[in-house]
């Protein structure tokens, strides 16, 4: 059975000094692991909350922080100038329906901010679809985050792991890490996948047998390879659709026109689909598919078979591999 709820003493989160800087009511540090801030001219106002979390071969590794609040910015930045922190990762969205879940700590795309006398200046910003993680409390989401990563490393220098001891240990530092059944889920999940999927590079003659061995007999006509995916680093940058019957010829040109989208990927040969002939020109021909005209250009077969083609709409507005 897994400890849950306060196991340890929080007494100095509990002070009523230190009370307002808790963003809730019920989660505090624990003393034995708390981070204590060393500001040479505060030696009173040490407090934030904040724990020490161990690895799982090693002490601090991480430090579980809830997320800052308007009055605690300065003793976050103290705490991660002391602590020399390099890397924050935050498990929440500034705001969450209409509920505010942590300030904004970092200053807008090249400007910057002073907490306290620490100057913050932000040197670049990058936008990752969604895949930008944030923090609120400190607990739940950040203890799936850190055991993921304590767990795979783990995995990967031992061959095991074992899940149950990993949230065990957090739980002795910082009260509730991993609070529910479905972020305990997302774990092994997570790991599952992670430990089955190779990391090797794979030559082309193996990816093309792994493609052929994809393209098996499914339920309901269905591929293996059929799926949706998303882009690392852009939100929105696929469309899965299904592929255009005769009578859908001129819409699927137009999404394609509408999204400037360049390239097509079909998963199954296009002499194989009856439609493709209300659409897709022979060699050297074009195809009128009215507004649009769909010209031919060039063609080459390498395993997987590329055509280019212009779809014309008064003008050229694109191309289609």
């Amino acid at each position: 059975m897994l400890p849950y709820g306060e196991q340890h003493p929080c007494e100095v989160g509990k002070r009523q000094e230190n009370l307002a800087k808790n963003r809730f009511k019920t989660t505090f540090p624990y003393d034995h692991s708390r981070v204590i801030l060393t500001e040479p001219d505060k030696p009173s106002n040490d407090y934030i909350n904040a724990n020490y979390i161990s690895g799982l071969d090693e002490e601090k590794v991480y430090i579980a922080s809830q997320g800052p609040k308007q009055t605690t910015l300065n003793d976050f930045w103290t705490m991660i100038w002391q602590e020399k922190v390099t890397q924050i990762v935050m498990l929440t969205n500034l705001k969450e329906g209409v509920k505010v879940k942590c300030i904004q700590y970092w200053p807008e795309n090249t400007k910057s901010r002073l907490h306290g006398n620490i100057v913050i200046k932000n040197v670049e910003e990058k936008q990752y679809a969604f895949y930008v993680i944030r923090k609120l409390a400190g607990i739940g989401r950040t203890g799936t985050y850190i055991a993921l990563d304590a767990l795979y490393k783990a995995g990967k220098a031992s061959g095991k792991i074992n899940v149950a001891e990993c949230v065990k240990i957090m739980r002795a530092n910082r009260m509730n890490m991993v609070q529910t059944y479905e972020q305990y889920k997302t774990i092994l999940l997570a790991l599952n996948e992670k430990f089955k999927v190779s990391l090797e590079a794979q030559s082309l003659a193996d990816f093309t047998k792994k493609i052929d061995s994809m393209r098996g007999d499914h339920p309901a006509n269905q591929t293996g390879i059929r799926k949706e995916f998303e882009s690392y680093q852009k939100d929105r940058a696929f469309i899965v659709t299904q592929y255009p019957t005769p009578e859908d010829a001129v819409d699927f040109l137009r999404l394609l026109n509408d999204h400037d989208s360049d390239t097509v990927i079909c998963m199954n040969p296009l002499y194989e689909i009856e439609s493709s002939k209300t659409w897709f020109p022979e060699k050297a021909s074009s195809k009128d598919v009215a507004p649009f005209v769909v010209q031919h250009e060039s063609e080459s077969d390498t395993e997987v078979k590329v055509t280019t083609v212009n779809i014309i709409h008064g003008e050229v507005i694109g191309t289609a591999d």
